[in-house]
């Protein structure tokens, strides 16, 4: 009868540690924690160029001093292209992402122009970059304004006008004779191991 009772009790602790293990084995290992993923800045191109209106003739001999350029709309299509790099070893999924981009008037002297933005899901796998591009389109016509209400009085200290920027920058910017900064970016990420908002800032050309 003892014999019984101790095979059964050994079959139930068999058993038992058995279920425990499979157990164990069906449970899933949980996600390291998310490192964050970075941004960087790798180039600004222009995807599409509108040439800047020429002087108008003059009128005749007796008018020696070119006529003043006609008001026009003429647009500037900048791509900003980012190495978005995922550390971890699991997909991340990049959310959103938004900076404020600036242009150099004068040494050392930038002013914003525009806030361009991604807010489509972009899947990073693991231990990869992926490259981002995001376009932005200024207008020849509202930057000035938008300069003159925002650095107005700066832009006097330093002896500039909103216009004579505009134009400098409109006419050149296919040799990036002025640098262009990417300032208070952030992106958003989401991952198995956690979620986080990651800044980032650049500069081109370096």
């Amino acid at each position: 009868m003892n014999t019984r009772r101790t095979t059964a009790l050994l079959i139930t602790l068999i058993c038992g540690a058995a279920l425990i293990a499979l157990s164990a084995c069906g449970a899933p290992t949980p996600s390291p924690a998310l490192q964050n993923p970075t941004v960087e800045l790798d180039h600004v191109e222009v995807a599409s160029y509108f040439p800047w209106p020429t002087t108008v003739p003059t009128a005749g001999p007796q008018t020696p001093t070119p006529a003043p350029i006609p008001a026009s709309r003429i647009p500037m299509v900048l791509a900003f292209v980012f190495d978005v790099t995922n550390p971890n070893p699991y997909p991340v999924t990049l959310k959103d992402l938004q900076h404020t981009v600036e242009f150099e008037a004068a040494p050392n002297e930038f002013f914003p122009v525009g806030n361009p933005f991604a807010h489509e899901d972009m899947s990073i796998p693991a231990n990869t970059t992926n490259e981002l591009r995001v376009v932005m389109v200024l207008d020849s016509l509202v930057t000035p304004g938008n300069l003159a209400v925002t650095s107005g009085s700066r832009m006097k200290e330093l002896g500039l006008t909103p216009g004579g920027v505009v134009s400098n920058w409109w006419s050149t910017v296919g040799d990036f004779p002025f640098k262009i900064r990417v300032t208070g970016g952030s992106a958003e990420f989401s991952s198995p191991g956690g979620n986080a908002i990651v800044p980032f800032e650049g500069e081109y050309p370096e």
